[in-house]
């Protein structure tokens, strides 16, 4: 397999580190009137960043696991104490080993991320993670031949959204409509819910 894409000189710190946690808490928001947290035990975001998101809903549901898995060792060590441990460093373009499945598998700006060679272990890893349901986006701009909406070409494998359905659907996920669409319904209604989420936001299942 051809080796990795370095990466690690196109993310700078100051850049990538989430300090304004209000999208994050809408996210939840949206998160909480689309499914039924009461039966959601466990809940995992691939490609966590400092962990705003897993941070919210650990703070709301003191009940529900959480994990967070993230590519940079400086973005843990800039999380909150209260997820700082469930924070995991992890390259997802590897096999991630672990065996705890969630109930919930969040992935929002990681796949454009991740090099083309690398994409089914990368898709492989989020079904080896996902017991029932998984929420992902997928950037269709930026690369290489999009530098003016990429500036440090972080985003190494853009994809329309008909070839994301593909992708997942090859890996066996199958799309949820209805809560896709309840998911962005209610991202409409909040301000700070961040649109690019919402252009390629979908919610799918594994194991129908």
């Amino acid at each position: 397999m051809k080796n990795k894409i370095y990466i690690d000189d196109r993310y700078i710190p100051q850049d990538e580190i989430r300090k304004n946690i209000k999208p994050y808490e809408e996210y939840y928001e949206c998160l909480k009137e689309t499914f039924d947290f009461r039966s959601i035990k466990s809940f995992c975001d691939a490609g966590c960043a400092n962990g705003p998101l897993i941070y919210t809903i650990k703070k709301n549901n003191t009940d529900v696991d959480v994990l967070g898995l993230e590519y940079f060792s400086w973005q843990k060590e800039n999380s909150d104490s209260l997820i700082q441990n469930n924070i995991v460093v992890h390259d997802l373009r590897d096999k991630f080993e672990g065996e705890r499945k969630y109930d919930i598998v969040n992935c929002t700006e990681t796949g454009e991320h991740i090099d083309p060679e690398y994409q089914d272990i990368f898709i492989d890893n989020l079904k080896r993670l996902c017991s029932k349901y998984l929420i992902i986006s997928w950037s269709n701009s930026g690369g290489a031949n999009d530098l003016a909406h990429d500036e440090h070409e972080q985003h190494l494998n853009p994809l329309q959204p008909n070839q994301v359905e593909e992708i997942l659907s090859k890996h066996g996920f199958t799309k949820n409509k209805i809560l896709t669409q309840k998911m962005i319904s209610e991202s409409l209604k909040r301000e700070d819910f961040l649109f690019w989420w919402r252009n390629s936001l979908g919610v799918w299942e594994v194991g129908l």
